[in-house]
């Protein structure tokens, strides 16, 4: 379009990672190798995005938070110029070298650059002062940003709106309208028609056995026995509470099952919330740490695991669920994140 930035909207389900992928092959193509940046505002979905369209991606937060210090790192190259123009070989010398060339290879990897392309991922889930960063970066660089997302799932948790204002604003967003999620046809169309707020949606889920109704504890045991059921049959099942009680009481109950069963260890280092993690049981990492190794990568938000040992004052070693990767991570004490400090030997 030779616009700066350009919106791909499209619902859940409806293949937007083959798109992206589609659009990276193309743009490269034409612009080269490395064209073709990746954003997005959480770290796992930074990492997904990797994943599927094959490109070096980064959060949101990072990016601009880096890239703005390329100031910062510029001052510092200037001042070690002027120092090595005046400088005679040394140790001294050869030390203050090695630091210009790794301060020019980060003010690039931080630096936009003509003729890229910038995806950002899950963009309505992007605050807008953030997106308007990154765009004048963009355009002062002559880049392109595209932002791909769907208005209707999650927004910012900062101001946002930015994604929404552009997808509907404009009357030639591309758009992706069919689902290929599902298995059941029916739910292919229930999707998209409680996406958009019609109300006969839910018709549509009691008329194929959905939803259930009930009082707290019969729902509770429902949710339950269902979920159990699920992971006797090899499934992957989830339970998803509304309060954080409802959900230590859920883990309890599955964890005293699993012990019954021979599946977990009864003993095990007790959380800040109230729970036990043992050797079987299965983690959720709380918050993104850079310095905590995680197979080839770090640890993010929302990454899952499965306790394999535990290890001297209440750390665990935990196997990602691909068995790509084991590592130590810290007791579980207070808010912190269950993580690992380093890949183990």
């Amino acid at each position: 379009s030779g616009r700066v930035v350009d919106v791909l909207v499209g619902a859940a389900g409806t293949g937007k990672s083959t798109a992206m992928r589609g659009a990276r092959e193309a743009w490269e193509c034409e612009h080269g190798p490395g064209s073709v940046v990746g954003l997005a505002p959480s770290a796992a979905a930074a990492e997904v995005l990797s994943d599927v369209v094959g490109i070096p991606t980064e959060n949101t937060a990072k990016w601009l938070s880096e890239s703005a210090r390329n100031s910062l790192r510029l001052a510092e190259i200037d001042r070690l110029r002027a120092e090595l123009y005046r400088a005679s070989p040394s140790l001294g010398t050869r030390a203050m070298l090695h630091r210009a060339r790794t301060i020019t290879d980060e003010v690039q990897r931080w630096s936009l650059r003509s003729g890229q392309l910038v995806i950002v991922d899950e963009s309505s889930m992007a605050g807008t002062f953030e997106l308007d960063a990154l765009i004048e970066q963009a355009r002062t660089a002559g880049a392109k940003v595209l932002l791909v997302g769907d208005w209707a799932q999650l927004s910012s948790v900062c101001a946002g709106g930015a994604f929404q204002l552009l997808a509907k604003d404009r009357d030639d967003v591309p758009q992706l309208y069919e689902v290929r999620r599902f298995r059941h046809e029916w739910e292919r169309a229930a999707s998209v028609d409680l996406r958009e707020g019609c109300a006969d949606a839910a018709d549509t889920y009691v008329d194929h056995g959905r939803v259930e109704g009930g009082d707290r504890e019969s729902m509770l045991d429902l949710l339950y026995d269902a979920w159990r059921d699920d992971v006797r049959d090899g499934r992957r099942s989830l339970m998803i509470a509304g309060d954080s009680q409802t959900v230590l009481d859920l883990n309890n109950r599955a964890r005293a099952d699993r012990v019954g069963a021979g599946a977990v260890s009864p003993t095990g280092v007790e959380t800040a919330a109230g729970s036990v993690v043992g050797v079987g049981d299965s983690v959720v990492t709380r918050r993104n740490q850079r310095d905590l190794a995680s197979g080839r990568g770090w640890v993010k938000n929302g990454a899952q695991g499965t306790v394999t040992a535990l290890r001297a004052r209440g750390a665990l070693e935990v196997r990602r669920p691909s068995g790509t990767g084991r590592a130590a991570r810290p007791a579980p004490t207070g808010r912190a994140a269950l993580g690992p400090r380093r890949s183990p030997p």
